[in-house]
Order: C-alpha cells, then structure tokens, then sequence
C-alpha cells in the first residue's frame, strides 16, 4: 500500500538500514550546526549531550559503499566502456547537480544583493572552491559536496582506465579503493608537516575540508561494496560483531575528542591525520548490519525513510540559507523577549522551516529532475 507522510511518497523498496544511516547522517550535522541557539536555552552539557563527531564522515563512507555497489555491478557487466561511464555520470549529476545549483544560485543572488559576495564565488560551480585550498566562508556546508564530486569523476574513470591497461578484473576495485584510500591519508600527512601553525581552525580548512585529504573516507565505502558483493556469507555473519566494534569505536572517539584542542595539541599526529579514518572505520563497519537491516512499519520509521528521502535537501538549505540568512534575518525583527525564549524559537524555527523546506525542495524540483535520469542515462 502507498505510504505518504507531509505529502512525500514513502517507496515500499528503500533499504531501511541504509536510510536509518543517511538519517542519522543529517540529523547530527543539523544539531551540530543549531547548537549554539539551543545553549542558550538549556545547559551547554544537555545541549551537547546527542552530538557525535562524524556525520559528514559518515556521509562519505555511505555514499562510496552506493555508488561501489552501481559502479562494480555496471562496470563488471561485460567488457566496461565509456557508455558506462557516461551513464553513471549522468544518473549522478542528474541526482546531485540540480538541487546544488539552485540553492548556489539562490545564495549567490542574496550575496550579491547585499554586497557579500566574494570575488571567488565562481569557484562554487566548478566544485574548486577547497581543491587544495582553504574553503571560503561562503556557503560553507558546500566543502564536502565539492568532495564528492570529484570523487563521482575520478574514480570511475580511473577504474576505466586502468581497466584497459590491466583488464577488467574484479579484483581492480579493491586495488583503485585501496589506492586512493592510503594515498589521501599520505597527503593529508603532508598538508600537516606543511602547516605552520596547527591550530583546530587550520586542522578544520586544510585537513578536514580539503579535496584531497578526504577521499579516504568514499574509498573504504567502495571498499566495504566489494567485501558486500562478493563475499556475501561473510559480510552477514560478520554484521552484529562489526556493530558492536563500530558503537565502540564512535564512542571512544566521541569521548576523546571531546575538547578537541586539548587532543589537537596532545596528539597532533593522530588528530590532523589518522582520526578521520576511526571515524570511517566505525561507519564502515555499520554497514553489513545496516544494509541488511530490511524495511520496518510504524510511525517512526516513516520519518525516518522521510528523513533520509529529503536528507540533501536538507544538507544544502539547514545552514547557510536558513540559518545563516532566513533566520539572521528575522532574529532581528523579533520584539524584545527574554534571551532563553528568543534563542529557543529560533532553535524551533530552524528545525522546522529546514524540514518543511526540504520537503518542499524535494518533492517540486529535487525528484523531479533526478527522474529525468531515466530519460538521458
């Protein structure tokens, strides 16, 4: 039976698991970047309670184990070729590059309006505005779509490459994933012992936000799809050990990194270098209880596949349309109130206008458009 919820249809096919991490990956970069309206309303310890460290990074992880799977399913069909190349570019850019351009053009317009926009805005629509580069403050959430873009080029191609060189063996795969994987941590190494200054605002623009020092994390999601496919036995009877590890190793990175200056300064090397990789080894290691995990009833459930249909919707209004400039923009406008209750409305508001613009977004311009995948790929 058809399921709907704020008018979003709800598909009876969605592997649940896999939306439950993509909800999970939302939810925790927009508390991240609604906290600090909400410690003004309650203790900074209560507001800072449900945070963990790593939703971008399990983003990263989940869309390399998806586009994995598309990838060696398509490209280990026959002799690969350009055509699958260019079929899985377009259905990606039909999924990704329409609802990023949109809301660029709309932040780009009332930037310029109010004279605030910066001389390398351009670089936005290229995806260079953080290739081996600080990333602006402009549209700041952008740095790891950029990220995944490139990815979603270059890792196809190289495959396709080395395929005519080497031959299409399916063992190529997990040699490329490999590949990339010790080479971005081996420049982000690099980018440390060039730093002049660490400090967490140089960790964050030059290691954590930079093209080249993140591929790691989409590299181990291909990983985790090559294990996923062909050694299907193992990956099911490994799912609840490697569950319990990863929870394990999300807290104790959590519970580390909890003043991350003080680890900045007491660990550099495994700061600016090797935590991003515990961190994508425990979204790694979800992955065969997750996937596994089939599609449940009830109410929250239905939010949560909700959640995750509208989860890029999300990901690129939250922050810097409606948090920056939406709700900048009325915070002013507000009679005067009390501190705690003026806070608390624009927590509620961001939250609320994020999930009703997201559903909007989705369901006029988002799925539409990445239907017409159908039609050109």
């Amino acid at each position: 039976m058809e399921q709907r919820l704020l008018g979003v249809l709800l598909p009876s096919n969605r592997e649940f698991g896999l939306d439950f991490l993509r909800a999970m990956a939302i939810i925790q970069v927009a508390l991240g970047h609604g906290v600090w309206d909400l410690i003004a309303v309650i203790p900074v310890e209560l507001a800072t309670m449900p945070l963990l460290n790593g939703g971008v990074t399990l983003f990263f992880v989940l869309s390399g184990f998806l586009i994995g799977r598309i990838l060696i399913r398509d490209f280990t069909d026959g002799e690969p070729g350009w055509h699958h190349l260019r079929r899985f570019w377009v259905r990606r850019w039909f999924r990704t590059l329409p609802n990023y351009f949109l809301v660029l053009a709309v932040l780009v317009a009332i930037a310029a309006v109010q004279q605030k926009l910066p001389e390398d805005s351009w670089r936005y629509f290229f995806f260079l505005q953080n290739m081996m580069r600080e990333h602006p403050n402009f549209y700041v959430e952008a740095w790891s779509l950029s990220i995944e873009e490139w990815f979603y080029l270059g890792f196809p191609l190289a495959f396709l490459l080395l395929g005519i060189i080497f031959g299409a063996r399916r063992e190529l795969w997990l040699a490329l994933a490999v590949a990339v994987l010790a080479g971005s941590i081996a420049i982000r190494y690099a980018y440390f012992l060039e730093l002049d200054k660490l400090s967490l605002k140089a960790w964050d623009l030059n290691l954590r936000k930079n093209i080249v020092t993140r591929m790691d994390s989409l590299a181990l999601g291909v990983v985790a799809a090559w294990v996923s496919l062909y050694h299907a036995t193992a990956w099911r009877r490994v799912r609840w050990p490697f569950l319990v590890i990863a929870c394990g190793l999300y807290l104790g990175y959590n519970w580390s990194a909890a003043d991350p200056v003080a680890l900045l300064r007491a660990h550099p090397l495994y700061y600016s270098v090797f935590s991003f990789n515990v961190l994508s080894l425990a979204a790694a290691l979800t992955l065969p209880a997750m996937s596994l995990w089939q599609r449940q009833q009830g109410v929250l459930f239905r939010w949560i596949t909700l959640i995750s249909l509208i989860s890029y919707s999300m990901y690129l209004l939250h922050y810097s349309l409606v948090r920056r400039v939406i709700l900048e923009s009325v915070s002013g406008l507000l009679p005067s109130m009390p501190t705690a209750l003026h806070h608390g409305l624009i927590y509620v508001s961001y939250w609320v206008l994020t999930v009703l613009l997201s559903v909007w977004l989705y369901r006029y311009f988002e799925r539409p458009t990445t239907q017409l995948r159908e039609r050109f790929g």
